[in-house]
């Protein structure tokens, strides 16, 4: 299948339902939580790669449309009939949002390099991330003239087909790096119906309409990181008391790994861990994930089978079959989200690039900047400034030797 290609003024995202549903969670959050806080996210990309020469000319040109973009009446109605723990006014809010590409800060250099910062609200700029890498990764596919397999539906099918064989209930979370936006509507076609009922959902709210299915996400690294404000060891206790207040008890899985795991299991008092509904694994041994919260769960009394982990950690059915093989479903009740796995091998160019949050700053020191972090359980998906990194892992008391490669 050729991919056709698109003039310079025909936008790539139209909907604003096209993002990841987990920027609207958090939007919510922050907006009845934390209303106060700015902060800078960055663009990170973790192969360095030079892009075509003039990207960033054709980039902005896809912001002024983006601005054009709205609530389609079709997502709406979808999200308030599906994801009716959010209140009207919130819907209402969504219907009116857009998009200020002023806010986005974007530069190519001499050596072809990227650069791209959004600077402004938490609640506001959460709403970037999926968008901006989104636009980045199908750009890139169009300036190089990249086909895409023409089998591309049937090798999706399949890989669903896999999923299913394997027991596996799972939801799709592609938007962010997707290489095609017509492929990734196609191929969701084709997974449901691969997929013999085993999958419960995307993260992308538009297609979630489309396809008649539910909105899957809660929250991104973005939510901790921000609650460094009440500093780094307090940060993930923070989250959880805010993530409760907003949601009362609905959306209630984890990311457990911004600070790394066992920190994060320090503060996941039995409080919190009945509280909660699962956890989510984003980095490091899914393996060792499951032997943790096993045992943290029955240290304090709780029956592990009762709670949930969603491993989203760059699967593929190779990685889901090694947690089968483990025998999870005898430990936890275990869930997948998949994400670039089901546009991979298709004959695109995928972009390994993310969006982190990188400063925060209080409305008591409007001048200070709170640089936040990200420590993973493995070295290569750390964020922030380098020094932020070394005096966090000095504050949480962590060995550098003690994270995987």
């Amino acid at each position: 299948m050729l991919l056709t290609k698109r003039e310079p003024d025909e936008p790539i995202i139209t909907d604003m339902a096209d993002l990841d549903w987990y920027a609207n969670t958090m939007k919510y959050a922050f907006m009845t939580q934390e209303p106060e806080l700015k902060g800078t996210l960055v663009l990170i990309d973790r192969d360095n790669r030079i892009f075509p020469k003039g990207f960033n000319e054709r980039f902005r040109q896809q912001l002024k449309l983006l601005a054009e973009a709205t609530l389609s009446p079709e997502a709406e109605a979808h999200m308030r009939a599906t994801a009716d723990y959010m209140p009207e006014w919130f819907y209402d809010y969504l219907r009116h949002f857009r998009i200020n590409p002023d806010m986005i800060y974007s530069h190519q250099d001499g050596d072809g390099y990227m650069h791209v910062q959004v600077h402004g609200y938490l609640y506001d700029i959460v709403s970037y991330e999926t968008p901006i890498m989104a636009i980045m990764s199908e750009l890139v596919n169009d300036i190089e003239g990249t086909t895409v397999d023409p089998d591309f539906e049937e090798n999706v099918y399949q890989k669903a087909r896999r999923l299913a064989d394997l027991g596996a209930k799972f939801a799709e979370m592609d938007t962010r790096r997707r290489p095609n936006k017509q492929v990734q509507r196609l191929s969701l076609h084709a997974i449901k119906n691969g997929s013999g009922g085993y999958l419960k959902g995307t993260s992308n709210a538009a297609l979630a309409a489309e396809l008649g299915i539910a909105l899957i996400g809660t929250m991104g690294h973005i939510f901790p990181q921000a609650h460094m404000v009440y500093g780094i060891r307090s940060a993930n206790r923070m989250a959880m008391i805010n993530w409760d207040n907003a949601f009362q008890g609905i959306l209630g899985t984890m990311i457990v790994d911004t600070f790394t795991t066992p920190k994060f299991l320090e503060d996941f008092t039995p409080h919190f861990a009945n509280l909660f509904r699962g956890t989510r694994e984003d980095s490091g041994s899914s393996l060792q994930h499951i032997d943790w919260m096993v045992n943290h769960y029955r240290s304090m009394n709780i029956d592990p089978l009762t709670k949930e982990v969603t491993f989203t950690n760059s699967l593929n059915d190779v990685k889901v079959a090694s947690i089968k093989a483990y025998d999870v479903e005898s430990k936890l009740r275990d869930y997948y989200g998949i994400g670039g796995w089901f546009s991979a091998g298709l004959g695109l160019i995928k972009l390994n690039i993310v969006m982190k949050l990188w400063d925060v700053t209080r409305p008591q020191e409007p001048n200070r900047k709170i640089y936040v972090v990200k420590i993973p359980n493995e070295i290569g998906k750390q964020s922030g400034d380098p020094r932020a990194i070394e005096a966090g892992l000095y504050e949480l008391g962590i060995e550098r030797d003690s994270l995987s490669i």
